[in-house]
């Protein structure tokens, strides 16, 4: 089973509720482990209705419709792990979706998610160990679950470090021939290298990342359809709009729409 394809995207983060709060309905696009350090979640998730307490996780699968009540009796602080699209098939999916609807927060996952959280997420240098970070904790909880193990897709080493680098540079112009400089290779054989690893060209795949980092803003904040083209680096609201619809398969709106509403 290969989780991560060369074109998955991760991330992380946590937050606070201090006052009750809920989010959702909404359809979850990827992979997503949450775990609870203070506080209770109340979850929805699919046809599973259960509280999520401090010091648990649970792994959301793709597909599920979900709605999260926060800090019913006091505040809660809760991280996640995200992958977006992950290589999975369907029998792949139904077996993730067999796996305990909450396990411990152990040890192992406390540690490997405090040194994920330590590592600045504005460090470019650091970005590839972040990134393994959160791949190992994925890992970490479908093993603890008593998931089947995991292969990954190691891809060579020039895509990585331009992936890396431009998942950094989501919100500025970017150049063929500023990837392969960060990469220390001519634009040719960066274009080549991706042509080999059957990926779409590096200027292809970038816009594929700004229209990922758009896709999570319309899910996770309610800015606007202009700002956030703006801050994902697009020229222009039609622009965002045009690029989007090609590789999301539908407009902006109407995705904001179908993730936060629930499915008929």
């Amino acid at each position: 089973m290969n989780l991560f394809p060369p074109k998955a995207h991760l991330s992380m983060g946590d937050v606070t509720y201090s006052q009750p709060s809920v989010l959702g309905p909404r359809i979850q696009t990827g992979l997503q482990m949450v775990c609870v350090y203070s506080g209770t979640i109340s979850l929805e998730a699919g046809p599973h209705r259960y509280v999520l307490r401090a010091g648990e996780a649970t792994l959301l699968t793709p597909g599920r419709r979900e709605r999260f009540v926060f800090g019913q009796k006091e505040p809660t602080r809760h991280g996640w792990y995200v992958l977006n699209n992950p290589a999975l098939t369907a029998p792949e999916l139904a077996r993730l979706e067999k796996l305990p609807l909450r396990i411990p927060f152990s040890p192992a996952m406390q540690a490997l998610d405090q040194l994920a959280q330590s590592l600045s997420a504005t460090d470019r240098a650091l970005a590839p160990f972040r990134s393994q970070l959160m791949q190992a904790m994925l890992l970490l909880y479908v093993g603890e679950a008593g998931g089947l193990p995991f292969e990954t897709t190691q891809s060579h080493p020039v895509i990585t470090r331009s992936i890396h680098w431009m998942e950094q540079q989501l919100g500025v112009p970017v150049t063929i021939r500023q990837i392969a400089a960060q990469t220390g290779v001519s634009q040719t054989h960066l274009i080549r290298l991706y042509r080999q690893a059957g990926l779409p060209s590096p200027k292809q795949y970038l816009w594929q990342l700004r229209t990922q980092a758009a896709a999570q803003l319309l899910l996770e904040t309610g800015l606007t359809a202009s700002e956030i083209a703006y801050r994902t680096g697009f020229s222009n609201p039609y622009h965002f709009s045009r690029l989007f619809k090609r590789y999301q398969k539908q407009p902006p709106g109407r995705f904001r729409k179908a993730g936060w509403q629930p499915a008929p």
